[in-house]
């Protein structure tokens, strides 16, 4: 009988060090799946600089062709003006 409660209390400790085994590889999991979480809300936060980048661009050429068109409408009134006093 005393070899039975041996077995018995050996596969008990077997069963706590593979317990405590699968616990550590748990810990390990959840730290990663945090790692992956931390770099997807900074390629998040990185996507949403680069599209407010993307739209201060676009803004800026929408307003670099404004003037782009006011500065060829005020050359041709310069050219308008200068052909006013040519002499003939």
């Amino acid at each position: 009988m005393s070899g039975s409660v041996l077995n018995v209390a050996e596969s008990i400790k077997e069963i706590s060090t593979l317990v405590d085994d699968q616990l550590k590889e748990m810990e390990s999991t959840q730290a990663k799946s945090q790692n992956v979480a931390a770099i997807a809300e900074e390629t998040s936060a990185g996507s949403e600089e680069m599209r407010a980048t993307i739209e201060e661009q676009a803004d800026f050429a929408e307003n670099l062709e404004s003037l782009a068109i006011n500065l060829e409408k005020q050359a041709q009134n310069l050219k308008n003006q200068i052909g006013q006093f040519k002499l003939s």
